[in-house]
């Protein structure tokens, strides 16, 4: 029975935490002053890629938010996942990091990604 218990806190934990991701990822972007139609005028605009990548954690992905991305913007968002930031990091490090948008490092990773040169500032102009 502690089995089936701890089998259900560690699927509420990882549901709460994908859920937490989304929520503070549309927090994030709305603080920044985005709208999904700012984004549809800014792709159209600079002829942007329609095609988002996205590097994360393994069960981060929400699917239905993806769906609704799309079909409210038209960008397709492929994502691939990782197991452990020395995972990711091994991809950077590999050169096989080029393609991505977005990434989900830990915060203790990204100190050492920005002294690496692998992150870089977001440009708020485009």
């Amino acid at each position: 029975m502690a089995d089936l218990t701890r089998l259900h806190l560690s699927r509420s934990r990882r549901r709460f935490l994908q859920t937490s991701i989304a929520g503070l990822s549309g927090i994030a972007l709305s603080s920044c002053g985005w709208t999904l139609a700012k984004v549809q005028t800014d792709q159209v605009r600079q002829g942007a890629s329609d095609e988002l990548h996205v590097y994360t954690w393994s069960n981060y992905v929400d699917q239905e938010l993806i769906d609704a991305f799309r079909s409210q913007t038209g960008i397709k968002v492929i994502s691939d996942v990782f197991d452990s930031n020395e995972t990711m990091l091994a991809t950077f490090q590999a050169g096989k990091a080029r393609t991505y948008s977005i990434i989900y490092p830990s915060d203790y990773k990204v100190s050492q990604m920005v002294k690496l040169g692998y992150l870089s500032e977001l440009d708020h102009s485009r």
